[in-house]
């Protein structure tokens, strides 16, 4: 086991990259719905898309290799959706220390994103993580 490479109790799976695609576009398509939704005063749904687009994210995780820039990039996919979550339901409730946690995450979304890009490099395949809304 290398240095990059996170013990996981349980074998990673061979990345199937259709399926892994596919919950990309899905959380993708539901992100975009979430912030149209928060922009248009829906909030229930944006709500409802906000919880999808973190269980697409949390579940794309299933499909990556167990390195760790993979895994900090994911992470910070899923800290930036959470950092989006919090800030919309900041506002909406009024309720302020939503917004410090939204602070929190976004920082934490750059930190592993940080770690990613220096333990891969720029021109390894961590920044083709972000390759979102791809067609075939």
């Amino acid at each position: 086991m290398t240095g990059d490479a996170i013990a996981d109790p349980i074998p990673a799976r061979d990345a199937d990259e259709k399926y892994q695609l596919n919950f990309e576009f899905a959380g993708t398509v539901s992100w975009l719905l979430m912030d149209l939704f928060w922009m248009t005063e829906q909030i229930g749904l944006a709500m409802l898309a906000g919880f999808l687009t973190l269980a697409a994210w949390i579940y794309v995780y299933r499909f990556l290799p167990r390195r760790l820039p993979e895994v900090c990039a994911n992470g910070a996919v899923i800290a930036w959706v959470v950092m989006n979550f919090l800030w919309m339901a900041g506002d909406e409730f009024e309720l302020p220390y939503l917004k410090h946690g939204a602070l929190a995450a976004i920082t934490s979304s750059f930190l592993l994103l940080g770690v990613a890009i220096w333990k891969d490099g720029l021109e390894g395949g961590v920044l083709r993580l972000f390759r979102r809304l791809r067609f075939r």
